[in-house]
């Protein structure tokens, strides 16, 4: 198993989350005959990049002293359980 798969472990409903939040941006980007992707693509791989270093620190942090993993995951602004 990858660190990557390994990282994601109990995160996976919290991408689809974050993926599906962006389905009606991509679709007002869609209806403005793509001029909306200039602004929507740059914010969504950001977006994903920063998601990938929140999931890669968690994953450091519960592994680091070889503790079980947290239930809780809380980000700046968000608590998810």
């Amino acid at each position: 198993m990858t660190l990557s798969q390994k990282g994601m472990d109990g995160h996976k409903w919290e991408l689809l989350g974050l993926m599906l939040s962006f389905v009606g941006w991509l679709f007002l980007s869609i209806i403005t005959y793509g001029i909306g992707f200039f602004w929507t693509l740059p914010y969504m791989f950001t977006t994903m990049a920063e998601y990938h270093k929140y999931v890669m620190a968690d994953y450091t942090r519960r592994h680091q002293n070889g503790l079980p993993s947290s239930k809780t995951y809380t980000t700046a602004s968000y608590s998810f359980k």
